[in-house]
């Protein structure tokens, strides 16, 4: 759970909302709109190192593909 909290806090900095947009995706939820304002889209790196850690920690099962990252 701290992992999580502080690679949340780590993006919320240089992504703001998108990092929870991105997780809920990943979880299964077919999100289509979260912001409430314009925010940085998530690179690949930080896409990925989230993507990583939601399957380290079996938050989800098999890596998910990103829409646009």
């Amino acid at each position: 759970m701290i992992r999580i909290h502080d690679i949340f806090l780590r993006l919320a900095g240089p992504f703001g909302r998108t990092i929870y947009c991105e997780a809920m995706r990943l979880r299964g939820f077919d999100v289509k709109m979260y912001l409430r304002w314009p925010s940085k889209p998530l690179t690949r790196e930080a896409y990925d190192e989230l993507r990583d850690l939601f399957t380290e920690l079996k938050i989800i099962g098999t890596p998910a593909q990103a829409k646009s990252a």
